[in-house]
């Protein structure tokens, strides 16, 4: 429903009309919680969100943690090492703060505004204190394909590593995925029942749309998490969230009496 980060009027539009409804939007993403809290309140998805690509789920209003995963720090100081000799874009995150490269100003930038902490002094590959939550490299799509490979076969049963995008590679904790951390909000946090509907558009989507009821990607999504998809729509510059609101208030994509997440 984001499209390069920002929410279209018609996309708020029907945002407020599929809670008109009675339907709960909730957010599931790969960022930070201050760098999500905007897109949510754009959307009026009040309380959980998945975020840190599901490390750890936390209430978009005042930050709370309903739950989180951490990484085993000697496996990801080992990951960092690994990545290291790569001319790659390096993101450690810890808790709502990130660490950097020093001459990294994409980051800096990315992060400006969001009154998130950016600390940029991995000038060596070793981790900084505090809990770690997730690690993510950029670079070209062909440089990250082989670094996947490598650090799978590194770090196997000790890490989990996904694409996020074709030039992103995500290392999480052992077991941690967007699919995991909607698995936990549906047993702890959404009445038993309640259908839910998953949308996603990249790799690191895949697990989530295996827990749902009506799995949704766009058109421009990798083959293969299209495969998975009961419905796939334009993508979100095209309205395809629209097109996905439309339907499920027609009754085209679930029918339910009480509304859904």
């Amino acid at each position: 429903m984001a499209h390069h980060g920002h929410i279209s009027p018609s996309a708020r539009e029907a945002a407020e009309a599929l809670r008109a409804e009675g339907w709960q939007i909730m957010v599931a993403t790969g960022r930070v919680l201050a760098a999500t809290r905007g897109l949510a309140r754009e959307l009026g998805a009040r309380g959980p969100a998945i975020v840190y690509d599901g490390a750890r789920i936390m209430d978009t209003e005042d930050a709370s943690v309903y739950r989180q995963w951490e990484s085993e720090r000697s496996a990801v100081q080992e990951a960092l090492r690994f990545v290291w000799r790569n001319n790659l874009i390096l993101q450690v995150y810890g808790d709502e703060q990130v660490y950097c490269r020093p001459g990294d100003v994409r980051t800096r930038r990315f992060f400006e505004g969001t009154g998130m902490s950016v600390n940029a002094v991995l000038d060596t590959p070793d981790l900084p204190g505090g809990r770690i939550f997730r690690m993510i490299c950029f670079g070209e799509p062909q440089e990250i394909c082989t670094l996947e490979e490598e650090v799978r076969h590194e770090l196997a049963g000790r890490l989990s590593v996904m694409r996020a995008g074709s030039r992103f590679l995500d290392i999480l904790p052992l077991g941690v995925s967007k699919g995991a951390a909607l698995q936990t909000v549906r047993e702890q946090l959404v009445p038993a029942g309640l259908p839910v509907v998953a949308v996603g558009d990249h790799m690191n989507d895949f697990a989530m749309l295996e827990h749902a009821e009506v799995a949704v990607a766009p058109d421009d999504a990798p083959p293969t998490l299209r495969s998975v998809a009961d419905l796939v729509i334009p993508s979100a510059g095209d309205g395809g969230f629209e097109q996905l609101v439309r339907r499920i208030m027609d009754g085209d994509v679930v029918r339910t009496d009480e509304g859904a997440i």
